[in-house]
């Protein structure tokens, strides 16, 4: 009996880390002042929300139009396509980020069920089957969002070297892309 208790609190304990991990997976987050991908950008109503660590939030409609301290800036038709790009990619990550949130609450609350299941029927060999086969799913979402991230640094550079004026909103870091990537 005791060896059985050992095994299932050491499974519990294991669920536990892993609704952890899928947590700080699911939002990307690093160890700096950087914090999760969303720190980045909000979206109202339709418009992207583009923060800055320094200076009052940007804004970028799905027409390439950038408002900055609520006053329109003026671009060239290339700039205003590096704005639609980044507008598209930006809301790429902000979904990418809720879809690996959700799948990591999904293997949190399998990873209960499969404890007490397991527990409950006296087979806690089942637990880690069950738990593994959702942690997979995080696992994907999470690459899909750090390859989306990646994409919006990209973007986010070329706009930036093309519009100065944007500079200030260029916070996505190589530290979080390199971050992301390692933290998988």
């Amino acid at each position: 009996m005791i060896a059985a208790t050992k095994v299932c609190t050491m499974k519990i304990h294991h669920a536990v880390l892993l609704l952890a991990a899928t947590m700080y997976l699911g939002a990307c987050s690093s160890s700096d002042d950087e914090g999760s991908v969303l720190t980045h950008f909000g979206l109202d109503n339709g418009v992207l929300v583009v923060h800055a660590r320094d200076a009052t939030d940007a804004t970028i409609d799905a027409t390439g139009r950038l408002t900055i301290a609520g006053k329109s800036i003026s671009t060239t038709p290339e700039q205003k396509i590096l704005l639609q790009r980044y507008y598209v990619v930006a809301l790429a990550v902000r979904e990418q980020a809720f879809t690996t949130a959700k799948a990591g609450i999904a293997t949190g609350a399998q990873a209960i069920t499969s404890v007490a299941k397991g527990l409950a029927n006296g087979d806690p060999d089942t637990i880690d089957k069950e738990i593994d086969a959702k942690a997979a799913k995080v696992d994907a979402a999470a690459t899909q969002l750090c390859k989306a991230l990646a994409e919006a640094r990209i973007a986010q550079e070329s706009l930036a070297a093309a519009l100065p004026q944007f500079r200030p909103y260029a916070t996505i870091s190589a530290h979080e892309i390199a971050h992301c990537d390692g933290a998988k």
